[in-house]
């Protein structure tokens, strides 16, 4: 009843700021779907991500048109003095200048280049492999989203814990000094109550301090510069479903290992056919012709052609080429090997992590129940006089302590539960399961 109280007084104090200030009523509830999609539409750093597969389809696009036709104009023009007597112009009016050059289209195409297709299927592979990286970096960037949004509805639930802490101290106090008043009790009970509340106030200023920075947090990593909104209470929410464990397919790491493996085996394909022959067509059609300035003697002109590039010797570059590729292929194999074993291995720590989390949960559930007796008895005992200020005091440091071990273990198993989803790649299936 007491917290409900308090609840509504905080809605109260809300609403009266936000009227003050010519805002909106209430704050904003600020849902984790609600949440997610704002980091994937606002957020820099999601933004920076999509930019490695828009940089490897340019890369593409550009690997394919080195392997087309290309057409390119050419005119080239050479302006010469002449010996007028020699060519027998005599007189004022003779020409002492004549013109060479030619005007045209040159092209050129490849008719098999094995180190040009090469490059091109790395170019692909490659933007595959920038595929996975940004679907891991996103992934990563969700799970420090949720994190955050999680720590913020630890905080708050703390916060309201100190108000109803902050409550019962001042009543413990209030009883206290009345029964000091009236000779049935001590002072030393009147200023233990008061340590307790001075106590409960200074770690509300370090909570709030805390939610301050975690607020902020969240901001930045949506790409935000408000942190006035509410988060959803933090509450307990077992798994909908059962989730399959030994699946581990869509791990962002396993995929990105593979892809790696893939980018591996083309750059051996490219240092494989790197020195074999390349043969190309190349051709030129334009006006060439050597004129008389003022004149014309312009004629038709064209060519055709084929070029072959056949390497003879390199000091030993191809070889070490072919060799580094080798190695930097049983580096990725080996690799994988590795990522795909240490993914297993904190699959199943996640999930022990979660049974243990959920223990822990249902074990401070128990612990209030008898911090809650315990501090009843002890007000029943402190109003009867039969026993001390310091009984009491005890008893609600108890009931303090175990409300914020519950909180913590709340916080723990929902932690969990998220780390056991991100084990397994499918993080936003967290997001679907959530009430």
């Amino acid at each position: 009843m007491i917290l409900k109280i308090l609840s509504i007084k905080l809605l109260i104090s809300l609403f009266i700021l936000a009227v003050a200030k010519g805002e909106s009523v209430l704050p904003e509830v600020l849902s984790k779907a609600k949440a997610f999609q704002i980091l994937k539409t606002e957020s820099p750093r999601w933004a920076q991500a999509n930019l490695l597969t828009d940089l490897s389809q340019a890369q593409v696009e550009m690997a394919k048109a080195a392997q087309g036709v290309y057409l390119g104009l050419t005119s080239r023009q050479v302006y010469a003095k002449i010996n007028q007597i020699q060519f027998g112009f005599e007189g004022a009016g003779a020409l002492s200048f004549v013109s060479f050059g030619n005007t045209g289209l040159v092209g050129a195409y490849s008719l098999y280049d094995a180190y040009a297709k090469a490059r091109f299927s790395l170019a692909e592979k490659n933007q595959i492999m920038n595929q996975a990286q940004r679907d891991q970096y996103q992934s990563d960037l969700t799970a420090l989203m949720l994190l955050q949004y999680l720590n913020i509805s630890r905080l708050e639930k703390k916060l309201t814990n100190c108000d109803l802490n902050i409550h019962r101290a001042e009543e413990i106090q209030k009883a206290a000094q009345m029964k000091f008043k009236v000779g049935g009790g001590l002072k030393l009970d009147e200023l233990r109550a008061k340590n307790l509340l001075e106590y409960e106030k200074i770690k509300k200023l370090d909570i709030e301090a805390q939610l301050q920075k975690a607020k902020s947090d969240l901001a930045i990593t949506l790409g935000q510069n408000e942190t006035q909104f509410i988060v959803q209470p933090l509450k307990y929410s077992p798994i909908q479903s059962k989730i399959q464990i030994n699946n581990i397919a869509d791990r962002k790491d396993l995929l990105v290992s593979k892809r790696t493996i893939d980018l591996a085996q083309q750059n051996k394909i490219m240092a494989d056919t790197e020195y074999l022959p390349k043969i190309s067509m190349f051709g030129e059609a334009g006006i060439s012709g050597a004129t008389l300035v003022g004149g014309s003697n312009n004629a038709l002109t064209g060519s055709v052609g084929a070029q072959l590039t056949m390497p003879i010797y390199d000091s030993g570059l191809a070889k070490s080429k072919r060799h580094e590729a080798s190695i930097n292929l049983l580096k990725a194999q080996l690799q994988d090997t590795q990522v795909e074993r240490e993914a297993k291995m904190q699959i199943e720590s996640a999930r022990h992590q979660l049974e243990n989390s959920k223990r822990a949960f249902e074990l401070s559930e128990s612990q209030i129940e008898a911090s809650q007796k315990e501090l009843e008895l002890a007000q029943k005992r402190f109003q009867s006089g039969s026993t001390s200020g310091l009984e009491i005091a005890n008893s609600q440091s108890n009931m303090a302590q175990s409300l914020e071990l519950n909180i913590d273990a709340l916080f723990g198993f929902e932690v969990s539960k998220l780390n056991l989803y991100k084990s397994l790649g499918r993080i936003e299936e967290y997001l679907k399961n959530e009430p």
